[in-house]
């Protein structure tokens, strides 16, 4: 029973841990979203598609961004793979290849295609309206849930 638990604690840490570096992605692509295209701004990180549902990234720069923030590049992009967060190819020899040949200013490249769509939300201009009400809604219950209860049109609980 202890080595049970054991496992079970083990594969749910490593799965925290895959998700928080897969957000870190997502962080560090939204974050430096000028740093993305063919007229980046500084060095260029990638591309985004024109429906900003899928971020194309240099895999030697998102190497080093995982690095640097303390993951394992090879287990994080295992685990995207096996979510289909990032698109995979198979080698010739039963290997899997965690990136897609993608044309970038001019050139053929390798890039890692990495889904933003499970993470983020597009708000197209004609819906900006009713996703500002939406906001809206949520700030006004917010506000609501920190107000004091002598100043609310509710019965007290007590």
């Amino acid at each position: 029973m202890a080595q049970t638990i054991i496992e079970e604690q083990q594969s749910i840490g490593a799965m925290d841990v895959n998700e928080h570096a897969a957000q870190a992605i997502v962080d560090w692509i939204l974050s430096n979203r000028y740093s993305f295209g063919e007229k980046a701004v500084g060095t260029c990180l990638g591309t985004i598609s024109a429906d900003q549902n899928k971020a194309y990234l240099f895999p030697s720069l998102l190497n080093d961004m995982l690095t640097r923030e303390g993951y394992s590049p090879w287990k994080t992009l295992r685990y995207l793979a096996e979510q289909g967060i990032v698109t995979t190819k198979s080698k010739r020899d039963g290997g899997k290849e965690y990136s897609v040949s993608k044309w970038f200013d001019g050139r053929k490249c390798r890039m890692v295609e990495f889904d933003l769509s499970r993470y983020t939300k597009t708000v197209d201009a004609l819906d900006e309206d009713e996703a500002a009400a939406e906001i809206q809604g949520e700030w006004q219950q917010a506000e609501m849930d920190t107000t004091p209860f002598e100043e609310r049109d509710e019965e007290l609980p007590f």
